[in-house]
């Protein structure tokens, strides 16, 4: 029989894609052109927060920069008061409008929160009708509603006051307030 000549065959690995066609690669430059675009649309912003904790000018300028949001709302009067242990408290007045879709209240809608020296005040239970706890009350859209908020007061330094959407894209303050309690 005659002998067949086998020749051997060598396998040569297929030629590397170029890193520009390979998929991870693609993907990657596209979240990549994503964020430039949304950095140098404004969505990456975040010089609001780095200004210096309640000057007078920044304060200014917050009001100034109109913030859009589906619950306008105003800081109105600060009033000390006495918690049900007789403690220190001060009470804070917002006036507020719903303007989304849906019912909501305040304190699902927004994050009111009080400052003495930098540090976050607890919110204070008094004992008398100095606050009537409205910001649990359901307000339909475009209703508006005054609700009052006490807080426990740490010392007689001054108190900041900032409201902040409760759930949201950006960290903007859509009001505030500087309240002297000498």
């Amino acid at each position: 029989m005659p002998e067949q000549n086998m020749q051997e065959v060598a396998v040569q690995p297929a030629p590397k894609k170029p890193l520009y066609k390979k998929p991870w690669f693609i993907i990657l430059v596209v979240f990549i052109v994503i964020g430039i675009i949304a950095v140098a649309s404004g969505g990456g912003d975040s010089s609001s927060s780095s200004a210096s904790p309640s000057t007078s000018a920044s304060a200014e300028a917050a009001k100034e920069k109109e913030v859009k949001t589906d619950y306008p709302t105003t800081v109105g009067e600060g009033v000390k008061a006495k918690d049900y242990e007789g403690k220190d408290a001060f009470v804070v007045t917002y006036e507020w409008t719903n303007n989304s879709n849906e019912a909501t209240n305040f304190e699902v809608a927004l994050s009111a929160k009080a400052y003495q020296n930098g540090v976050e005040l607890e919110k204070a239970i008094l004992s008398s009708d100095d606050v009537n706890y409205y910001e649990f009350k359901d307000v339909k859209n475009g209703a508006k509603q005054t609700v009052k908020v006490a807080y426990k007061l740490t010392d007689d330094s001054d108190v900041e006051v900032e409201v902040k959407e409760f759930i949201s894209l950006n960290n903007d303050v859509i009001a505030s307030k500087k309240f002297s309690l000498k």
